[in-house]
């Protein structure tokens, strides 16, 4: 640890710390009325922009996988469109500020981390790594981040795409692909 010298800077610093720290998204409301929602889950604030009104990412959201499409090329015996549980029927919760700095992790697999951005007009997308009984799965998943008005629900609508490693040689084998759709808990 270096040790460091009292300054009459060092105690500014210290105190800025202190009076804008609560206004920061840290303690978790990250749609208040100090404006720094941006920078927190709500990209284009509370009241939202020219590009409609983004949902606050962060939080909580139950995902749905392959119940409208899906197709596989690998033929491993347990990965078809109902095994895949971690992410369909799945808690997702999802960390982080907008745009470029989410993270995500489901229940099932709380120590698997996917690494997320949004962009400006809603398109929203996570990747990462799942360790599957037939091999390292390179994951994408994703899609519009919008407040549907017939389902009264902010959800995320797209595709998940997982490509499959086999043999650990680094190279995609196979893969598998389908519908993906997150609801906001609580939304």
């Amino acid at each position: 640890m270096i040790p460091l010298k009292y300054s009459r800077w060092n105690s500014v610093v210290i105190a800025l710390a202190i009076w804008f720290g609560p206004l920061s998204c840290g303690g978790g409301d990250t749609a208040d009325s100090s404006g720094t929602s941006a920078e927190c889950g709500d990209l284009d604030g509370p009241d939202g922009t020219d590009t409609g009104n983004l949902p606050d990412l962060l939080g909580s959201w139950t995902t749905v996988f392959a119940t409208e499409w899906f197709e596989e090329t690998c033929g491993i015996a347990d990965l078809d469109q109902g095994t895949e549980g971690w992410i369909s029927g799945g808690a997702l919760h999802v960390e982080g500020r907008v745009p470029h700095e989410l993270w995500a992790t489901f229940t099932a697999e709380e120590d698997e981390v996917f690494w997320g951005l949004e962009s400006s007009h809603g398109g929203v997308v996570f990747s990462g790594i799942h360790e599957h009984s037939g091999g390292t799965m390179h994951v994408a998943f994703g899609g519009l981040a919008y407040f549907d008005i017939y389902r009264d629900k902010n959800v995320i609508e797209g595709l998940a795409y997982m490509g499959m490693d086999t043999n650990d040689d680094g190279e995609i084998d196979c893969d598998a692909r389908g519908n993906f759709t997150a609801y906001k808990s609580g939304s």
